[in-house]
C-alpha cells in the first residue's frame, strides 16, 4: 500500500512538472501554430491521450485545435458540436462511448476502434468565453479526480493564452486597417480640397466677368447677363451645400435628433417642388409618415436630398410619365431605404464608379460629381451599405441598407 502511494505521488509530481513546462512553453508561444505544436508535443505527458479536439469560444470567435499523435491543426469554426453545446449548458463532463452516434460528428480519427473512452470536459469562464476539451484514449483505466483537475488547469491556461493571441492578432489588424483608412481619408481630403478650390474659382471668375460685362452693355441686355450670374450663383451654392452636408459626420451621438418620415418627406417635397413641376415628375413616398427614422434627421435628409436631386436631374423627358419612388422598410435586423426612378439610367460599365468623388456618368451632366459620393460617406458613417441597379434608358434604383440597431455601434 505504501509503495503504491509513493508511485501515485511520484506520478502526480511528474505530471505537475510536465504541466509547468507546458505552461511555460504556452506562455512563450507567439502564434496559434506555435500553440498547437506545444500542445502536440507535451499534452501526452500530462494526460492519457490518443486524440483530442479543443474548442475555444472567445465571444463571436470560435477556434478549434484537432490533435492526433504527430499532427495538429487549428481553424475557425461557426459553431460548437451538439454534444459540446450540451456540456456547456450542464457544466458537467460527459463520458461518451466510441459507438455513440454523437461521435460521428467529430473528425474521422475519433472513430478509431481502438479508442476505449472519450471525455467531453467543459470549462466556462465567463459569458461567451468557454473552452471544451474532448479527449479520447486507448487505455481502459477509469478517469480520476486528478485527471479532471489537470483538464481544468490545461483548459484555463490554454484559454487565457489563446484569447491573448487573438486580441493581439486582431489589434494588429485593426491598427493596420485604421492606418489604411486614415491614409485613404487623407488622400480623399487632398483630392476634395484641390478639386473644390478649382470648382469654386470657375463660377466666381465667371460671375466677376459677367458683372464687368454688365457695365459695358445697354440696359436692355443686362437681364440676360444677370440671369447667367444667378445660374452661376446657384451652381456655387449647390457645391457648398454638398460639402456642408459632410459636416453631419462630425455630429456627436448625444446631439442626434430624429424626425418622423412624414416630417422629412414634407421638407423634401418643399425643397424640390419647383424642380418637380418644371420636369413634370411624380414623387411617390411609399412610407409610414408616423414612423420615426432610425437615421438622425440631418443625415437622412442629406441622403435623400442628394438621391432625389440625381433622379430629377436625370429624368427622361422623352417619357410621357416620369416617376420617382422612395421606400423605407424595416426587417428584424436591417432598414432599407430605396430611391427608384424611371429616368435615363446608367451604362453598366459605370455602375461601380458612380459613388466615387467627382465622377460623372453622363457627358452632359451639369452636376459637380459630389452627390453620390456624399451619399456614400454618410451611409458608411452610420454603418450602412449601398447598392445600385440600373438599366440604360429604363430605370435606376439605389438601395441603402442600415443595421436596425445603429445606436449600439
Amino acid at each position: 500500500m505504501i509503495e503504491h502511494q509513493k508511485m501515485l505521488e511520484a506520478s502526480s509530481r511528474l505530471r505537475y512538472e510536465a504541466f509547468a513546462k507546458l505552461a511555460t512553453d504556452l506562455s512563450r508561444s507567439m502564434t496559434f501554430d506555435e500553440l498547437g505544436k506545444v500542445l502536440l508535443s507535451q499534452l501526452k505527458y500530462i494526460i492519457d491521450i490518443y486524440c483530442a479536439r479543443i474548442y475555444i469560444q472567445f465571444f463571436d470567435t470560435q477556434i478549434v485545435f484537432d490533435i492526433l499523435r504527430n499532427q495538429v491543426a487549428y481553424y475557425q469554426t461557426n459553431n460548437a458540436l451538439p454534444i459540446e453545446k450540451e456540456v456547456l449548458v450542464s457544466g458537467v463532463p460527459v463520458l461518451v462511448s466510441p459507438f455513440d452516434e454523437k461521435m460521428k460528428l467529430f473528425p474521422d480519427f475519433f472513430q478509431n476502434p481502438k479508442i476505449t473512452k472519450t471525455v467531453v470536459f467543459p470549462n466556462s469562464l465567463f459569458d461567451n468565453q468557454n473552452i471544451i476539451l474532448t479527449i479520447s484514449s486507448k487505455e481502459g483505466k477509469p478517469y480520476t479526480e486528478m485527471d479532471f483537475r489537470f483538464y481544468k488547469l490545461i483548459g484555463e491556461f490554454l484559454y487565457n493564452k489563446a484569447s491573448q493571441l487573438y486580441i493581439l492578432d486582431n489589434l494588429e489588424r485593426i491598427v493596420a486597417k485604421r492606418t489604411d483608412e486614415l491614409k485613404n481619408l487623407n488622400t480623399e481630403l487632398q483630392q476634395l480640397f484641390y478639386r473644390a478650390s478649382h470648382d469654386f474659382k470657375r463660377p466666381l471668375t465667371t460671375i466677376s466677368g459677367l458683372i464687368n460685362l454688365a457695365g459695358m452693355v445697354p440696359d436692355e441686355e443686362k437681364g440676360e447677363i444677370f440671369s447667367k450670374v444667378n445660374y452661376e450663383v446657384e451652381t456655387f451654392k449647390s457645391m457648398l451645400d454638398k460639402l456642408s452636408t459632410l459636416s453631419i459626420l462630425d455630429i456627436p451621438k448625444n446631439d442626434y435628433q430624429f424626425e418622423t418620415l412624414g416630417e422629412i418627406s414634407a421638407k423634401l417635397d418643399a425643397t424640390f417642388e419647383t424642380a418637380l413641376k418644371e420636369k413634370q415628375i411624380h414623387l411617390h413616398w411609399l412610407i409610414d409618415p408616423d414612423e420615426q427614422s432610425i437615421i438622425p434627421s440631418p443625415a437622412i435628409s442629406g441622403l435623400l436630398q442628394n438621391l432625389l436631386e440625381n433622379s430629377i436631374a436625370f429624368s427622361d423627358q422623352k417619357k410621357e410619365v416620369r416617376n420617382i419612388w422612395v421606400t423605407y422598410e424595416n426587417t428584424d435586423d436591417e432598414t432599407y431605404i430605396t430611391v427608384e426612378d424611371n429616368g435615363i439610367g446608367i451604362e453598366e460599365q459605370y455602375l461601380h464608379k458612380v459613388f466615387e468623388m467627382y465622377f460623372r456618368a453622363h457627358p452632359f451632366s451639369k452636376g459637380n460629381g459630389l452627390g453620390l459620393y456624399v451619399v456614400k460617406k454618410i451611409a458608411e458613417n452610420f454603418y450602412g451599405s449601398f447598392d445600385i441597379d440600373s438599366n440604360l434608358g429604363k430605370r435606376t434604383k439605389i438601395t441603402l441598407t442600415f443595421p436596425i440597431n445603429i445606436e449600439e455601434y
